[in-house]
């Protein structure tokens, strides 16, 4: 598994990527949703 970007020699490469941020929400009254657990997008 890649732990970080910044350990791959992309520099010339066309890079394609795709982020699955599937976070739990919470509306918060006010017509606003706020992230309620941010451990998948650390």
């Amino acid at each position: 598994m890649i732990q970080s970007l910044s350990s791959l020699d992309l520099r010339g490469k066309r890079v394609f990527l795709r982020c699955d941020l599937n976070v739990p929400l919470k509306d918060d009254g006010t017509g606003k949703r706020i992230i309620t657990d941010d451990g998948r997008v650390r």
